[in-house]
């Protein structure tokens, strides 16, 4: 008989310790991340049997604390575990990364939801521990493409190639694209643009460099995303207000991450199912009440 069990959501904060290889020579600065839990909950499994059964998800917050940037997570198997207080685990966690960004293009706010495919705590558990690897790809050099000039006219799109940006330091072919042109009802007198950029194969991005013909620059708010079409493509968007007159086209590059690197980012936390329980280096851990 399967038991079904709603586990309490609480605001809880628990610092993972982020372990990273060396990367480069002797001397200069090694790739450093910490990520920290910022939700778990239950929800249905996504298997589609009856009765529905639940399963438990894991978000964590990844923050770069050095000049190496994650181009993209690694998707598909973790080698994440997670076991609770009474033994029960679940090994093989599903994963799902994105990005998102904040303050115009400046702040990147990565995300990892773990899924335990229809696993959850036992009944009498205190905590849930989450240990393994996550698999990344980091950069700390960047390139800025070939300019290329989109006509303001929605669903316009033009082709353009990354030079490097694929881990195997080949070319990346990506297609640019004016998702939408309309008038501002915030703002008289302006108009908000949606361009894109879509490609089949994962891709560093950083950030659109967006300017008039004129060669004068155009700040906009950046969207990133997984696009969630049956194609699984890579998607990242950029929001533009055109003061003014309006323009019949603008000029945009890219820039990326190049001369990538795979890494393994060993990850160790636990997090108590009603509080947080942290662990410091040389103690044992305490339920936070």
């Amino acid at each position: 008989m399967i038991q079904y069990f709603h586990l309490p959501r609480v605001a809880a904060v628990c610092c993972f310790l982020l372990a990273f290889p060396s990367y480069g020579e002797k001397g200069t600065e090694n790739p450093a991340f910490s990520a920290s839990l910022y939700k778990w909950s239950t929800r249905p499994a996504e298997s589609g049997d009856f009765p529905l059964k639940r399963e438990l998800q894991i978000g964590l917050k990844i923050k770069e604390e050095s000049d190496w940037k994650i181009a993209y997570f690694r998707e598909g198997g973790t080698g994440v575990t997670v076991v609770d207080s009474r033994g029960s685990s679940c090994s093989g966690m599903k994963s799902d990364y994105s990005v998102f960004f904040s303050s115009g293009c400046r702040i990147r706010n990565e995300r990892i939801l773990l899924s335990t495919e229809s696993w959850l705590p036992s009944a009498e558990a205190k905590w849930i521990e989450v240990k393994g690897n996550l698999p990344f790809v980091v950069s700390r050099d960047s390139s800025v493409s070939e300019n290329v000039v989109l006509k303001l006219v929605e669903d316009f799109s033009a082709p353009l190639v990354l030079k490097g940006a694929a881990l195997d330091g080949g070319d990346v072919n990506v297609m640019l694209k004016v998702d939408s042109l309309r008038p501002n009802p915030l703002r008289k007198g302006t108009l908000s643009v949606t361009i894109s950029m879509s490609s089949e194969a994962p891709v560093g991005f950083l950030d659109f460099e967006v300017q008039r013909t004129d060669g004068t620059a155009i700040l906009g708010k950046c969207g990133g995303e997984k696009d969630r079409n049956s194609a699984r493509k890579h998607g990242w968007r950029q929001f533009l207000v055109l003061d003014g007159a309006h323009d019949e086209e603008v000029i945009v590059a890219v820039k990326y991450l190049v001369r990538l690197k795979e890494a393994v980012v060993p990850v160790h936390g636990r997090s108590g199912l009603f509080g947080t329980v942290a662990e410091k280096r040389g103690s044992t851990g305490k339920k936070v009440r």
